[in-house]
């Protein structure tokens, strides 16, 4: 976002001073740039708390507050964040939130924030089914390694963006791949600031062909002509399968995404595509083909009264 900035005032007669607040980097440096004065403050919530709990910087006299991937930010892992952060804007100012989806529980939360907001909406030139290709695969879990590696050889895809259930995975798939020597890395929050920055600009040159990613790379990074999304774990949610599969096919050119599916994803498949209002015809790749029966889903058992004490028995124990 701090680089969006930086290029779009490129031609400005007097060019804003855009300080870059985010964890993984030094604070030092970064309190430096603040006391130094600045027009934009571009920042993560942990980050620009850990400032403001220092008294580092003054942000009453705010004008503009803009909210980037919105339905995220407002989400429950952040809100207590956000409010420490609204408290201590000034009244008096414009909010700007920004979002590729608004579900209903986001706008709700959003009217707390901004009174008599105007809703501002961009279509893309193409919509989403029409520029990228999507496929169902269906395959067993412990096939998806050798699938993936079958396609990738099959067909020679430059830049392929592999997202993972989390960031051990990410980790170890992409140890495995390079032992198949395959050019491979992983993306995570884990990764300290310098080498997810190091990462992302060897991908984006090309110098790395796959790049196994959790979530952070669902949103907010644009990469040019990524030649194909693979969903090896499904997103939890049909808003971030929307965001994943949105990484290819940018700027009206086409692109690829493919989603592996198990016995245990085929229900939570349906319900993505009962959300994103696609259906997708599921293939078999020979010799991965899906196998076996679908493990039986056993109910837990009925909680048995009178088994497990009641505080007041605990709390007695206790004296």
């Amino acid at each position: 976002m701090a680089q969006t900035f930086e290029t779009f005032s490129a031609h400005l007669t007097n060019k804003p001073r855009v300080v870059s607040v985010i964890g993984g980097e030094s604070i030092g440096d970064q309190l430096y740039d603040i006391q130094q004065g600045c027009d934009i403050v571009v920042a993560t919530s942990g980050r620009l708390l850990d400032i403001i709990s220092k008294k580092q910087i003054n942000l009453s006299h705010l004008n503009f507050f803009v909210l980037d991937e919105a339905d995220k930010m407002l989400d429950l892992g952040f809100a207590v964040e956000l409010e420490l952060i609204l408290k201590e804007l000034p009244a008096k100012r414009q909010n700007l939130l920004f979002s590729a989806t608004y579900p209903p529980k986001m706008l709700e939360i959003a009217s707390k924030i901004t009174q008599n907001p105007i809703e501002v909406t961009i279509e893309e030139e193409k919509p989403t089914v029409e520029s990228i290709t999507q496929r169902a695969i269906c395959v067993n879990r412990e096939n998806r390694g050798p699938l993936l590696r079958h396609l990738l050889n099959t067909h020679k895809w430059e830049l392929v963006l592999v997202f993972m259930a989390n960031k051990r995975a990410a980790d170890n798939i992409a140890m495995k791949f390079r032992k198949y020597q395959f050019s491979a890395e992983s993306f995570h929050g884990d990764l300290v600031q310098e080498d997810r920055s190091f990462t992302l600009k060897e991908f984006k040159e090309r110098k790395i062909q796959i790049l196994f990613a959790t979530d952070i790379a669902a949103r907010g990074l644009d990469i040019k002509d990524v030649s194909c999304v693979v969903n090896f774990d499904l997103p939890r949610s049909p808003d971030d399968y929307i965001h994943r599969i949105g990484r290819t096919g940018r700027s009206g050119k086409s692109g690829i995404a493919i989603s592996f599916i198990g016995h245990e994803d085929k229900d939570h498949f349906a319900l993505i595509e009962k959300r994103c209002h696609i259906k997708l015809e599921r293939e078999d790749i020979a010799g991965f083909e899906l196998s076996g029966d679908a493990p039986l889903k056993e109910k837990g058992q009925a909680p048995i009264k009178g088994k497990r004490k009641s505080k007041k028995d605990k709390l007695r124990e206790k004296i």
